[in-house]
């Protein structure tokens, strides 16, 4: 079986019988077999997976009136810096930062300043706080080192105030990112996927990798996004993007096809066929979340799916 047939066919949830074929990692699985609530087995091929080493413990106050990241534009784009703040306030942030790439940094620095107006210094003071000094001149060359600076010498310790201001007084002045992120692999309107997916990227699933943030960015905005959008294409189309754009190699994996299976969500779904549609999501990127220690999921936004691998187990 194909690539374009497999996943085609893997969300046909509920009318069908899944198929066997190849997961983004190359690995032949069977996909879930649908099974009724209270009975039946659910196979599936497990990875072995390390979560980051943090739970996340707080949640902010959030403005949406149906999940916690948001479920229009608007509501996305208003949260985001208050979910960042909270994911580098109560996650392990040394950990969080060492695993974004340079390109993901950058992005996170650029929306981060938009969505504030400029007003950074609430994250940078977590910052200088739980940083070292190494990780604080990573930050000071994409938030800007006068910024960075300021933070540090008002709220870090005095051996890492230090310890910095002799490491950035060694490099060329940086100023603060333009305002503008870059734009993914094809640009989009009001970046809501690019803020989806670095909420996800920096809590405790999600900072696994990009795979794992990206499945999650596409289960959550597949069921919360479509309404608001009114077309599945248009976000899958972005979620093959974001998949270019941040996971290149995923992209050879799994291929295109992610617009039409985006268009087979439905919000009216009871809870166990929504949790069963969002394993069949996870199965194609390597069951990153189903596989790790936490698979509701980040923010507990799939519990669905974790509802439906418990009654699907023995």
């Amino acid at each position: 079986m194909n690539k374009s047939t497999c996943l085609a066919a893997a969300l046909l949830v509920g009318v069908i019988s899944f198929p066997v074929c190849n997961n983004a990692y190359g690995n032949h699985v069977n996909m879930p077999t649908p099974c009724q609530a209270g009975g039946g087995t659910l196979s599936v091929a497990k990875r072995t997976l390390t979560t980051a080493d943090f739970r996340y413990v707080g949640q902010p106050v959030l403005q949406s009136s149906k999940s916690r990241l948001g479920s229009t534009p608007d509501e996305v784009q208003a949260n985001f810096a208050d979910i960042i703040e909270a994911n580098f306030q109560y996650g392990s942030t040394e950990h969080l930062l060492n695993g974004l790439s340079e390109r993901e940094l950058n992005d996170l620095a650029d929306l981060y300043a938009i969505r504030t107006q400029g007003n950074t210094q609430p994250l940078l003071k977590i910052f200088a706080k739980r940083l070292s000094d190494q990780s604080l001149i990573r930050v000071a060359k994409v938030f800007g080192t006068k910024q960075v600076s300021a933070a540090v010498n008002e709220y870090a310790s005095p051996d890492i105030q230090s310890s910095f201001n002799t490491k950035v007084a060694a490099i060329d002045p940086v100023q603060p990112l333009s305002g503008l992120a870059t734009p993914m692999a094809a640009p989009t309107l009001d970046m809501t996927l690019q803020e989806i997916y670095l909420e996800f990227r920096t809590a405790p699933v999600g900072s696994v990798g990009p795979t794992a943030a990206i499945a999650e960015t596409t289960m959550y905005s597949a069921i919360w996004l479509t309404a608001a959008w009114k077309t599945g294409t248009a976000i899958g189309n972005q979620l093959h993007d974001l998949i270019v754009t941040y996971d290149p190699s995923l992209d050879d994996a799994i291929g295109g096809t992610v617009a039409g299976m985006v268009d087979q969500a439905n919000q009216s779904w009871d809870q166990f066929t929504q949790g069963e549609y969002q394993n069949s999501f996870d199965a194609l990127f390597g069951y990153p979340v189903t596989n790790s220690e936490n698979p509701a999921g980040d923010f507990g936004e799939f519990s669905d799916m974790d509802f439906y691998l418990n009654a699907c187990s023995p």
